[in-house]
């Protein structure tokens, strides 16, 4: 903790991914070990410390906001935390490594990924 018993930003952003994480019905400190991996991947990738820091902190708040389409959810499969909780254990292996685009290098696809993104869409 910061002199004077000030709380940091790192300690405030993983408190609030914490909450993100119960209203979406996901398991406890899933953004915090999104949020590390990511960070593990940017060092792996050569990434400079700024943009490891980014990495890191956009894995903690990806998600901000994204539980406001709930009611949504909800109308459409009714229990809209137990079926964004079911749907974080589907078992992704069985997809196509075609369809992946596994004979991408994996920084042209991220790029690529990045680049078509409209704004706005990150939930």
């Amino acid at each position: 903790m910061p002199s004077g018993g000030a709380v940091s930003r790192t300690e405030v952003l993983a408190a609030l991914s914490l909450a993100i994480d119960l209203g979406r019905g996901q398991p406890m400190d899933h953004m915090l070990r999104s949020a590390a991996m990511g960070t593990g991947l940017a060092e792996r990738l050569g990434l400079g410390e700024s943009d490891r820091g980014t990495v890191f902190y956009t894995g903690l708040v990806m998600w901000i906001g994204c539980h406001a389409d709930s009611h949504e959810y909800a109308r459409w499969f009714g229990d809209d935390i137990a079926m964004r909780h079911d749907s974080y254990f589907v078992d992704w292996s069985g997809v196509p490594a075609e369809a992946a685009g596994s004979e991408i290098p994996v920084a042209t696809r991220v790029a690529h990924r990045s680049a078509s993104r409209p704004r706005g869409t990150q939930c």
